[in-house]
């Protein structure tokens, strides 16, 4: 599968219900001291669902295009920030 048909795929699965969801169930799964904070790389590999954006230039962008999406997105719901990291 190309880099841009995984974006597709995982750009058409990513909507606020399936963000908050996700959130909810990767806070349940980690130990109790790491519930208030669930990484971008964790809710990338459940979204991606073991595809592989690949590498180089065009798997970058399309990384920080979900990356984007995402912090937007939890930007608008109710109890859920994005705090960009230090990379």
């Amino acid at each position: 599968m190309s880099t841009q048909e995984t974006l597709d795929r995982a750009l058409a699965r990513l909507t606020p219900a399936w963000l908050q969801e996700t959130v909810v169930t990767l806070a349940k799964e980690q130990p109790s001291r790491l519930e208030s904070g669930i990484s971008l790389l964790d809710i990338l590999d459940v979204l991606l669902q073991d595809a592989d954006l690949g590498v180089g230039a065009q798997a970058w962008s399309a990384r920080l295009r979900l990356q984007r999406v995402i912090a937007e997105m939890a930007m608008q719901m109710p109890g859920l920030h994005f705090v960009q990291g230090d990379a």
